[in-house]
């Protein structure tokens, strides 16, 4: 065969063309490449923010590295001892990155990885001249491969699966530049900013620095969107769950996702609603509303004794019971109940002991209703329990055993209660999951309903005519298969099953 010299320079120059064009896609990669701009925090269509001052902010510093010098996170962290593969017993993670930290690992013997171990987490400054200050916060681990150095971990075939895939787990390098690089050093960053700066080849700063301040971003063919905002101009979003973290540039980095289990929306269909005498066998009370303003109306016939002497409804006990079992078999450490059923004078003492600086004065106490309680941990005092192993399992997962985390963060305008997360309140799966996913309060989620309106909420493939009906006269409206909830003074939710 007669060699084409014309043919061969055409083949090379095309080669050459198309090999420059995918390098400088690649090189220049923008957020616009992994997802689309679809407004602005004051010019879109599915959701409402909210302006909040800077003081209010919930902020994981995930993505803000010039705090990794402070313990700010101290009391979240959890000893990661028979979770993951260690070089010692005393490793300590922080309790968000390690729940993920255990998945990869997982994916990794999926894969019979099984000789890569941590070697750092956190680590404390005790001494000033031998500080390593990367490790304060708990997110940031050094991994290394089982009888090799650890600067040895690149180029073997476990540590290639592991930096390639960290991110899917909300792990991502957390030095990339040519001068710094570290492959065996990782920062846990979440796992919605972990895949946008593994997919752009940025490190934390560039994928930062890249954002738009006040755009919206959403994922392709997700339900995910996070946007950059400046410190005087703070929006989130409204009645939806929500991240958000500082950064070094001053800003603050927020995500959030509309994909949710619970769906509400009002209805103007019409239903044969009767008139009904209003009986109290027949009043659920698992929405009563008791606060400051609103006075307690309940007291469970039904209050059983559980774990030394405490009391709760025996209903909620039963919920209760479910989930401390699950939360048991988590880890050596053990959940239990430290407070519970109060009756009226027991609320009244402690309410004089205290001169009411904390607890709420009787007549206003959830504790009195049976369908509230204060959780612990034997890991670590009762105001740290989200930063348990089990409490954060807890705070996570309480909605699908009927309980919210009553008093939230930053809420407390609205409870008139600081943060507590250790007290959890029943109010039956459904209102819990919805109130969790919007990370709503009790108040608010109550508020979600005008009076003489109607909705439908849509939960676990199931639709609900809700009803808020204000009774005057002994009677309500409702349906033959009606379940009717007191809520405070007068007013019921009337809830149908459709």
């Amino acid at each position: 065969m007669k060699f084409n010299k014309k043919f061969f320079l055409v083949v090379f120059v095309f080669l050459i063309i198309m090999g420059f064009v995918i390098f400088e896609k690649f090189k220049n990669r923008t957020i616009e490449d992994v997802a689309i701009i679809i407004g602005s925090v004051d010019n879109i269509e599915n959701i409402k923010f909210e302006k909040i001052s800077e003081s209010l902010i919930q902020d994981n510093y995930s993505l803000n590295t010039k705090y990794d010098t402070d313990d700010y996170f101290i009391n979240n962290l959890v000893n990661a001892y028979g979770k993951v593969p260690l070089i010692n017993s005393d490793i300590s993670i922080n309790v968000n990155a390690l729940y993920d930290l255990e998945d990869l690992f997982k994916d990794l013997n999926n894969h019979n990885y099984d000789n890569i171990i941590v070697r750092r987490g956190y680590l404390s400054c005790s001494n000033e001249n031998d500080c390593v200050t990367d490790h304060r916060t708990g997110y940031d681990i050094d991994v290394y491969i089982k009888d090799r150095e650890w600067e040895d971990f690149e180029g073997h075939k476990e540590a290639k699966y592991f930096i390639n895939n960290a991110y899917r787990y909300g792990f991502v390098l957390r030095y990339t530049k040519k001068d710094n690089y570290q492959p065996w050093h990782f920062r846990y960053v979440g796992k919605v900013f972990s895949y946008l700066i593994h997919e752009l080849e940025y490190d934390i700063d560039d994928f930062v620095n890249n954002l738009e301040v006040n755009t919206i971003y959403k994922f392709n063919d997700e339900e995910t969107y996070f946007y950059k905002v400046k410190t005087d101009n703070i929006y989130i979003p409204k009645n939806i769950k929500y991240e958000i973290s500082s950064t070094n540039s001053g800003e603050y980095v927020i995500s959030y996702s509309l994909k949710t289990l619970t769906k509400l929306s009002e209805t103007s269909d019409e239903f044969d609603f009767k008139l009904n005498k209003l009986s109290n066998e027949n009043i659920n009370y698992n929405l009563i509303l008791v606060n400051e303003d609103k006075e307690n109306k309940f007291l469970s016939d039904n209050i059983v004794i559980f774990e030394e002497n405490k009391k709760l409804d025996k209903t909620v006990l039963e919920s209760y019971s479910r989930m401390k079992e699950q939360a048991n078999k988590l880890d050596n450490h053990i959940l239990f109940s430290t407070s519970a059923y109060r009756s009226y004078e027991e609320q009244k003492e402690i309410f004089e002991e205290e001169n009411s600086g904390i607890a709420n004065k009787p007549g206003h106490s959830e504790h009195e209703t049976g369908l509230a309680l204060d959780l612990a941990t034997d890991e670590k005092k009762v105001t740290y329990f989200y930063g348990t192993y089990i409490g954060k399992w807890v705070t996570d997962n309480a909605h699908e055993y009927g309980f919210i985390l009553r008093y939230l963060d930053n809420k407390e305008n609205i409870t008139k209660i600081s943060y507590e997360p250790w007290h959890f309140r029943f109010v039956e799966e459904m209102h819990a999951t919805y109130m969790y996913e919007h990370y709503l309060t009790l108040e608010e989620y109550l508020n979600l309903f005008d009076l003489n309106k109607k909705y439908i909420m849509n939960y676990d493939n199931k639709n609900y005519l809700i009803y808020k009906y204000e009774v005057n006269d002994g009677n309500i409206l409702k349906l033959e298969n009606s379940v009717v909830y007191y809520l405070y003074d007068n007013c019921y939710l009337v809830i149908t099953e459709m």
